[in-house]
C-alpha cells in the first residue's frame, strides 16, 4: 500500500484544527502564565492561563485586560525557553521596527528582581539575552514581566526572538481618544491552519506532500526515505517521516545563484525546517503513545525546534538583506518540473539529494 494511502487509512475521523484568536477575559487576574504549544505553527504559539486557574482556549488567544491595571506575565515554564515575551502597539513590534510598549508601562524581572541597570532602563536588554542561554542554565532563573495596560483600544503580545507569534490584547475601559493599531493588515501574520494530517504528525504545511496522487509534480514518486519493516506502533511515525522528508527533498532542489551565500541559505532553510519537523514528529508520536521522552531527548528536541527556527529566520533575514528571494524550486519550474539532470517520472530516475529507490538502482519507475 502506498504511504499516502496508509496514512489516510490510519487517520480515521477528522481532527479539529487548533483554534486561535479566541476571546479570553483575564481582566480580573493579577498573574498570567505563558507556555508554548510547539505544534501550533512552525515556531509554536503561546498558550495562556490565569493564576485563578482560568485557561484560555486555543493558542494565541485574544486577551481582554483593563486599562491602567498592572498584570504580571510569568515565563518560568521550560517551554518559554527562546521565547521572551514583548508588547507592542503594532504586530511584530521590534521585528518590523514598529513601536513597542516601553518605559513606565513595562518592567522585566529576573529572579523576582526588577532589572533596571540595562540600556533600556526597564529590563528588556537584561532579560532577553538570558533566553539564549543553554536550557539548563536558563532554567536556573525565574522570569516575569509587569505590564501596565496602556490607554489604547488594542495592542499585541509577541515573541522577541521569533517573528511570527503576535497575538492581540483588547483593552477594557479605553478612553474615547484611545488610539488603535494602524498596521495590522500589513504586518500581522495569521497562525497557519493545521490540517488533520498535520495535527496527527505534529507538523505544519505538510498536507500537499501527503498525497502523491494529487501533488502536481509527484516529487517523490518512486522514492523512499526509509527502509526496513514498519514495526507495530510505529506506522504513523514512519509515514510522517516519509512525508516530511519528501517535503525537504522538494524544497532543497533550488536553482543555483551567482552568490553562493544565497544558494546556501535557500537550501539550508528547508534543511533546518525538516530537522524541526522531525523533532515535532518524534514528540507527537511519543505523546500519542502515552510515553514521555527522557529528559535528555526532550531537551534535544526542544533545542532543535527553538534554535533552528531562530536560525531559519536569521537566514531569511540574510536573504532579505541580499535583496534575494527565497529561490525558485526546481520541481516547480516550467516544463517537466524536474531539476536539470533528472529524468521525468516514468523513465529511469537519477537519485536526487538523498533519496533512494525502494527497488534499488536501475529499476524502472512509474
Amino acid at each position: 500500500m502506498a504511504i499516502a494511502s496508509m496514512l489516510a487509512a490510519n487517520l480515521g475521523t477528522t481532527w479539529t484544527n487548533l483554534a486561535t484568536n479566541l476571546d479570553c477575559d483575564l481582566s480580573t487576574e493579577t498573574d498570567i502564565s505563558l507556555e508554548l504549544n510547539e505544534f501550533a505553527s512552525e515556531t509554536g504559539l503561546y498558550t495562556v492561563t490565569g493564576k485563578s486557574g482560568a485557561v484560555c482556549d486555543g493558542v494565541s488567544p485574544k486577551l481582554h485586560l483593563n486599562k491602567g491595571q498592572t498584570y504580571a506575565f510569568h515565563q518560568t515554564h521550560i517551554s518559554n525557553w527562546y521565547h521572551p515575551v514583548g508588547f507592542a502597539y503594532e504586530p511584530g513590534g521590534a521585528h518590523f521596527d514598529l513601536p513597542e510598549v516601553e518605559g513606565e508601562g513595562l518592567q522585566y524581572y529576573v529572579n523576582d528582581v526588577a532589572v533596571t541597570d540595562d540600556e533600556s532602563g526597564f529590563g528588556l536588554d537584561g532579560y532577553e539575552p538570558l533566553f539564549f542561554y543553554p536550557q539548563e542554565a536558563w532554567s536556573n532563573y525565574t522570569f516575569k514581566v509587569d505590564l501596565t495596560v496602556p490607554d489604547v483600544t488594542s495592542f499585541y503580545y509577541f515573541c522577541h526572538i521569533h517573528s511570527t507569534m503576535s497575538a492581540m490584547i483588547e483593552v477594557k475601559g479605553a478612553t474615547n481618544n484611545a488610539t488603535s493599531p494602524t498596521k495590522h493588515d500589513q504586518y500581522f501574520i495569521a497562525p497557519p491552519t493545521i490540517s488533520a494530517r498535520d495535527e496527527m504528525c505534529g507538523t505544519v504545511g505538510l498536507e500537499t506532500f501527503m498525497d502523491t496522487e494529487t501533488f502536481t509534480h509527484k516529487t517523490c514518486d518512486g522514492k523512499s526515505f526509509l527502509c526496513g519493516d514498519m514495526k507495530a506502533g510505529s506506522e504513523n511515525f514512519n509515514e510522517c517521516l516519509e512525508r516530511i522528508d519528501c517535503k525537504m527533498h522538494h524544497d532543497m532542489a533550488v536553482h543555483t545563484d551567482n552568490d553562493p551565500v544565497a544558494t546556501f541559505m535557500r537550501q539550508m532553510i528547508p534543511h533546518h525546517a525538516n530537522a524541526v519537523s522531525m523533532a515535532k514528529v518524534l514528540k507527537k508520536a511519543e505523546t500519542m503513545a502515552g510515553r514521555e521522552l527522557t529528559d535528555e531527548v526532550a531537551e534535544l528536541v526542544r533545542s532543535i525546534i527553538n534554535v533552528q527556527n531562530h536560525q531559519i529566520q536569521t537566514m531569511q533575514g540574510i536573504l532579505d538583506g541580499l535583496g534575494a528571494d527565497y529561490g525558485t524550486k526546481c520541481y516547480e519550474d516550467s516544463g517537466n518540473g524536474c531539476p536539470h539532470g533528472c529524468v521525468p517520472m516514468g523513465r529511469r530516475s537519477r537519485h536526487l539529494l538523498f533519496a533512494t529507490s525502494p527497488c534499488g538502482d536501475g529499476c524502472m519507475l512509474g
